[in-house]
């Protein structure tokens, strides 16, 4: 998909807007909206991890966020943009989620990982938006 990066006149935000479909997604900054545009937005509105490596493998790779937190609430994610790994109720609150995919041995599931740990295994950081279902479709 391709997309048009613009700045709002009322707000001073970022717009990316999609050259295919009506999709209009505003970030905070150029760098963010220009990251998205390529693929890789660097800084967030949360990370949502209990894996200390993880944030100091992150930090590293020059991710960056406003708030930590080890579990999250509709209301933590709600139009925001992520960085984690959320279940699918959660997911879809979300502006928008980006993972960094473990493939972790099953003998170090489950454990919190120092960075020399769990590096090997850190795989592709991709980020997802998620669909939007309405709040009375249940």
């Amino acid at each position: 998909m391709k997309y048009c990066v613009g700045k709002s006149a009322l707000d001073g935000r970022f717009i990316v807007s999609s050259t295919e479909t009506d999709e209009v997604l505003d970030f905070a900054s150029e760098r963010d909206a220009e990251a998205f545009v390529e693929g890789k937005l660097l800084h967030f509105d949360v990370l949502v991890t209990r894996h200390e490596g993880l944030v100091k493998y992150l930090q590293l790779k020059g991710y960056t966020w406003d708030k930590h937190i080890t579990h999250a609430s509709k209301d933590d994610v709600m139009n925001k943009n992520i960085l984690g790994v959320l279940p699918f109720s959660l997911a879809q609150w979300a502006e928008s989620v980006t993972e960094c995919a473990l493939t972790l041995p099953e003998n170090l599931r489950g454990l919190d990982l120092t960075l020399e740990q769990m590096e090997p295994y850190a795989g592709e950081i991709i980020t997802y938006l998620p669909p939007r279902v309405a709040d009375n479709w249940f």
